[in-house]
């Protein structure tokens, strides 16, 4: 059984890993982004859903009661919630919409990372005397601080390649006087009306614009970078704000010849 529960837990810890680091990567090892991410009413609910409570309400009882956590009880407990977890996720992974991050080497030093903090947490609480599924459900409560660390520690690396990314993009950019750029801007449907001008000028131009969720200065760099052709005649460009000062940023690299602002209704 607990060879079984092993299995199973490195299956959805994997899973999980691979989905904390897809999302960190989207908003781009930011934060702020993330924070603003976490007040979502949607995130929130997320931690109400079954498979989250049934976690919660048997870390708690094994907590209080540890004998309960004990073989063969604790494990098959354990065993039905990680099968019946993964079972549900069987359909997202047939139709390939499992979540999983662009094969950077960044991302894939955070996933290995917090792969090895997760194992090395769960082999000492394993060694220190803790049943075998209180450290498991233990260890999962920890894994998204894991995974902070992780990307904590390579955004350190990385940041002097961050300021040689955008010094190349603003080259590209200077070397490119014939694309005309449209910084799309604002609180409020941003992203909607990015779509809907880049959908209007494609009829008449060959337009480069940002993709969903890529609004900051070292996102757009990167589109530049990744995506720009010289037969590009418009880039359409949404800039986000989430600190003072940095629609100040991505304009100095992007330099729109127009803008549009969105304000709240």
């Amino acid at each position: 059984m607990n060879t079984l529960l092993l299995f199973l837990w490195i299956v959805r810890s994997l899973r999980a890993l691979l989905r904390m680091t897809a999302l960190l990567q989207v908003k781009e090892y930011r934060f702020d982004r993330m924070r603003a991410h976490l007040r979502l009413p949607s995130t929130r609910s997320a931690a109400l859903r079954p498979g989250t409570l049934l976690s919660w309400g048997m870390l708690l009882g094994f907590a209080a009661r540890p004998d309960l956590a004990q073989p063969p009880l604790g494990s098959t407990a354990l065993t039905l919630l990680y099968a019946g977890e993964i079972f549900n996720h069987v359909p997202e992974f047939l139709r390939g919409e499992a979540r999983r991050p662009r094969p950077t080497p960044k991302a894939l030093a955070i996933l290995l990372s917090s792969a090895g903090l997760l194992l090395a947490l769960a082999f000492l609480g394993f060694k220190v005397g803790g049943a075998l599924p209180l450290v498991l459900l233990v260890s999962d409560v920890f894994a998204p601080l894991l995974v902070a660390i992780a990307a904590a520690a390579a955004s350190v690396v990385t940041k002097f390649q961050r300021g040689r990314r955008i010094r190349r993009a603003l080259a590209t950019l200077r070397d490119s006087p014939k694309l005309r750029v449209v910084g799309i801007t604002g609180s409020y449907g941003k992203s909607s009306t990015k779509e809907f001008l880049a959908a209007i000028l494609s009829n008449q131009f060959r337009v480069l614009k940002t993709p969903l969720n890529v609004n900051t200065e070292i996102g757009i760099a990167d589109v530049v970078l990744q995506d720009l052709r010289p037969d590009h005649e418009v880039f359409v460009c949404e800039m986000g704000a989430y600190r003072e000062g940095e629609i100040a940023r991505a304009s100095a690299l992007a330099r729109p010849a127009a803008a549009v602002r969105r304000r709240d209704p």
